[in-house]
C-alpha cells in the first residue's frame, strides 16, 4: 500500500484527477457565474433605459394634455366671444332698421347703441384681442396671422362701417336693411363660422382632425405594439436559449464529475499492482458526495426547466397576438437530464461500494 502510495505513476494519476476536478468543478462554474452576472448587469441596465424612456413619454403625454386643454378653453373663448359681438352689433342694426320703418322702436335703438357704445371697447378692444394673443402660442404662425387679418378686416371694419350709419343722420332704411341682412347675417356669420372651423382643424379639436387622427393613431399604435410584442419575443426566445444552454452546461459539468469518479475509483480498484482498496468511511464520504452532486444538479436543472416553461409559455402568448401559429409537434419519447443523471451516480456508487 506504501509502494502504491509513494509510486511516481499513482501521484501522476492523483494529480491530473485533481487538476481535472479543479477546472471542471470550479473554473467553469466560476466563469458561468461571471458571464451570468454580466448578463444580469446588462438586463438591468436595459430595464433602467426602459423605465427612463417611460417617464419621457409619460411626460410628453402631461404636457400634450395640458395643451390641448389650453386650446379647447381658448375655442370656446373665443367663440363665446365673437358671437357675443355678432349679438351686439346685430342687435343695432336690427332695431336701426326697424325705427325706420316704426319710429316706435327709436327707444329700443337708443338703448341698444348705448349699450354697444358702453360694451364695444371691453369686448372688442380687451376680450378678443387677448384671445388672439395667446392664438400665438396656441396655434400655427399662419392661424394666427389669419386671426388678425379677420379682426382687422372683419370686426374692426363692421364697427367702422356702423358707426357712420349711426352718424349718418341722412341714413334711410335701404342702408341699415343691408348692413343687417347682407354685412352681419350672411359675411359676419359666415366668417365666424370658418374662422372658428380653421382653429379647430389647426389645433386638432374637430370633429373630422379627430376621426383623421384617431384612425392614424390607431393604425400606429397597432403597429407599435406590434414592434413591442416582436421585441418582447425575441428577448424571450434569448431567453429560452441561455436557459437551454445553462441546463446543458450543468447536466454536463456534473456528468463529468461522475463519470471521472466512476473512471477513477474503477482504475485504483483494479490497479494489477496493487489494488486500492476503500475503507467503510471511504466509501461513505464518495457515496454522500456522488449522491450531493447528484442532487444538486437535478435541483438546478429543474430550476431552470421552470424558467424555460414560463418563458415558453410568454412567448406563447406573444404568437397568439401576432396572430403566429403554434406548431405542435408529434409527441416523441426522450431520454431527459434526470434519468441520466440518475444512472450516472448508480454507476458512480457501485463502484465505490462493490468490492473488486
Amino acid at each position: 500500500m506504501s509502494q502504491l502510495l509513494s509510486s511516481q505513476e499513482f501521484i501522476e494519476n492523483v494529480a491530473l484527477l485533481i487538476i481535472g476536478a479543479v477546472l471542471t468543478g470550479i473554473l467553469v462554474p466560476g466563469l458561468k457565474l461571471i458571464l451570468d452576472y454580466i448578463n444580469f448587469r446588462k438586463q438591468r441596465l436595459f430595464e433602467h433605459e426602459l423605465g427612463r424612456s417611460r417617464i419621457l413619454f409619460e411626460g410628453r403625454l402631461q404636457r400634450q394634455k395640458s395643451l390641448t386643454e389650453a386650446q379647447t378653453a381658448f375655442l370656446e373663448a373665443m367663440s363665446q366671444l365673437l358671437w357675443e359681438f355678432h349679438a351686439l352689433i346685430a342687435k343695432v342694426s336690427y332695431y336701426g332698421k326697424m325705427r325706420e320703418e316704426d319710429n316706435s322702436y327709436a327707444a329700443k335703438y337708443e338703448e341698444a347703441v348705448g349699450s354697444y357704445e358702453e360694451r364695444l371697447w371691453e369686448l372688442l378692444i380687451v376680450k378678443i384681442q387677448a384671445e388672439i394673443s395667446k392664438a400665438q402660442r396656441l396655434t400655427a404662425q399662419s392661424t394666427y396671422e389669419e386671426l388678425k387679418r379677420f379682426y382687422r378686416d372683419v370686426l374692426v371694419a363692421l364697427d367702422s362701417q356702423l358707426v357712420d350709419l349711426i352718424n349718418d343722420e341722412a341714413v334711410n332704411i335701404n342702408a341699415w336693411d343691408e348692413f343687417h341682412e347682407i354685412m352681419l347675417k350672411e359675411r359676419l356669420v359666415q366668417a365666424i363660422d370658418n374662422t372658428l372651423i380653421r382653429l379647430a382643424d389647426d389645433m386638432q379639436l374637430s370633429i373630422k382632425e379627430c376621426i383623421r387622427r384617431e384612425g392614424v393613431m390607431s393604425e400606429s399604435d397597432a403597429n407599435k405594439d406590434s414592434e413591442q410584442l416582436r421585441f418582447a419575443r425575441q428577448q424571450l426566445e434569448k431567453e429560452r436559449a441561455h436557459r437551454r444552454e445553462k441546463v446543458w452546461k450543468i447536466f454536463s459539468w456534473a456528468a463529468t464529475l461522475l463519470v471521472a469518479i466512476t473512471g477513477g475509483v474503477i482504475a485504483l480498484k483494479t490497479d494489477p499492482p496493487a489494488s486500492f482498496q476503500f475503507s467503510w468511511w471511504l466509501r461513505g464520504v464518495l457515496t454522500a458526495s456522488v449522491l450531493l452532486l447528484m442532487g444538486f444538479a437535478r435541483l438546478w436543472i429543474a430550476q431552470n426547466l421552470a424558467i424555460m416553461r414560463a418563458t415558453q409559455e410568454a412567448i406563447d402568448k406573444c404568437d397568439e397576438e401576432l396572430l403566429i401559429e403554434k406548431v405542435i409537434p408529434d409527441e416523441v419519447p426522450r431520454f431527459g437530464y434526470d434519468p441520466a443523471l440518475v444512472m450516472l451516480a448508480i454507476a458512480a456508487i457501485v463502484a465505490i461500494v462493490i468490492e473488486v
